[in-house]
């Protein structure tokens, strides 16, 4: 998002010695300014440029400049009405075409600068608002956000494809379904995490609104700074269904290891007391340029990276000595030097008494659920940055003490939750207190 001083302003006034002086003051603070002594020429100049603001004069010789409002159709140029002829009239009139600000001669340089900046600023955070919700939405990544108690309170298109919420609109969940195993809108790891302040990933099962299970890699970042008073987190998630179904397939298939050992995709070995290899599948030898009775007979040391030999050496030492398996992840550069990841099971091979025989290793590449986690955590480093930059409701607001309707920056009084609504990333769902409940339905309570 570019700085204030990049704004292009465009300044329509007919007196030209005032004209002049306002050009003058804000080239001095550093905008981009242009400008115009006629209808028609401030006409044609919108048509050719983009700005970001409007000065306007409202008496222009024999025209009124309200005119040009019809001519601002891009509707993020922002105007503020500079007029020596201020009625009531002409202030509603500004406020029904959607100007910004009004300002009546003569006014003070530091009055015209100040709502320059301001009118650009309110401006800059709505831009970057949009944005933001544009790259939320546009992710492949589902995403999340949930206050202090879970409550999921926005989501993005990809989250409501993955949890099949057909039924949910304007970025908000479907309801809850009334079936204990149905689609909710409350994730219990957002909760933990926010009670905590620390970060969580894993692997969890989630029921869409279908009724279906399945499986997601799941990455929960606490927002750093409270919004309207309250803590939020963000999840993101990405389906591990396939991935992890096809983990635990061959998982069970290590159990029929000598029969179809050869044929899997997994990386075995198999080593005695002194881890000399003794048995080297092709998948893993393979994967070392080699072939497999070459590597019979070798220290596995030759074939094991120097920078992860001692994580290495340290399991193969240690299940010699515990009966209890142990699993590490390794990150490995492979021969075109790109960087993977992978898991291994060390265990030991007993014979019917008990006594360790061989140790076996049994790796797979995970790369594919690294890089899911480090993308995970990449794109919640990103919206925790824009989501600190959301404009939050602060200072004081003009509110009826009768009908509780809030004055909004144009002077229109709006119903509190609309204007909650239109300010924050709050939203309301309605119910009934036990008092007005009792008020309206007496027979209930009798």
């Amino acid at each position: 998002m570019h700085p204030l001083k990049d704004s292009k302003i465009l300044v329509v006034e007919d007196d030209t010695e005032m004209c002049e002086s306002i050009r003058a003051l804000l080239t001095v603070h550093g905008f981009d300014v242009q400008t115009r002594t006629t209808l028609p020429d401030a006409q044609n100049a919108l048509k050719d440029v983009r700005y970001d603001l409007v000065l306007l004069d409202l008496k222009l010789k024999d025209q009124c400049g309200f005119n040009l409002m019809d001519a601002l159709v891009d509707g993020d140029t922002r105007v503020i009405v500079i007029t020596g002829q201020h009625s009531e009239a002409y202030a509603i009139t500004a406020i029904k075409k959607g100007v910004t600000d009004y300002l009546k001669k003569p006014f003070e340089p530091d009055a015209l600068i100040e709502s320059v900046n301001a009118v650009l600023n309110r401006q800059r955070h709505r831009r970057e608002l949009e944005l933001l919700q544009y790259a939320i939405n546009t992710s492949s990544v589902a995403i999340g956000v949930g206050d202090s108690g879970g409550i999921i309170i926005y989501t993005n298109t990809a989250y409501r494809r993955l949890m099949h919420a057909e039924d949910g609109i304007n970025g908000q969940p479907s309801p809850p379904s009334p079936h204990g195993n149905g689609y909710t809108d409350v994730d219990p790891e957002i909760r933990k995490a926010l009670e905590s302040g620390i970060p969580w990933n894993g692997i969890v099962e989630l029921v869409d609104a279908r009724g279906n299970a399945f499986e997601v890699c799941k990455r929960i970042d606490p927002i750093p700074e409270r919004i309207a008073g309250d803590t939020y987190g963000v999840a993101l998630m990405c389906d591990m269904t396939t991935q992890l179904e096809k983990e635990r397939v061959v998982a069970k298939s290590r159990e029929r290891y000598r029969k179809v050992i050869d044929s899997q995709q997994e990386f075995v070995y198999r080593l005695n007391a002194d881890l000399i290899l003794t048995f080297v599948n092709q998948a893993y030898a393979s994967y070392r340029g080699a072939r497999p009775q070459s590597m019979i007979g070798m220290p596995i040391t030759a074939f094991v990276p120097e920078s992860i030999q001692p994580r290495v050496v340290y399991a193969l030492d240690a299940i010699q000595s515990d009966s209890e398996p142990v699993e590490i992840e390794l990150s490995v550069t492979d021969t075109s030097g790109k960087t993977r990841w992978q898991q291994w099971r060390f265990e030991g091979i007993r014979d019917a008494n008990g006594d360790l025989t061989e140790l076996q290793a049994v790796g797979r590449d995970i790369s594919n659920r690294k890089r899911t986690e480090i993308r995970l955590q990449e794109e919640s480093q990103r919206l925790k940055q824009a989501l600190a930059r959301v404009k939050r409701l602060s200072g004081m607001l003009p509110i009826c003490a009768r009908c509780k309707k809030i004055r909004d920056d144009m002077g229109y009084w709006n119903n509190i939750e609309d204007y909650i609504e239109n300010n924050s990333d709050a939203e309301f769902s309605h119910g009934i207190c036990p008092e007005c409940a009792r008020q309206l339905y007496p027979e209930l309570y009798e």
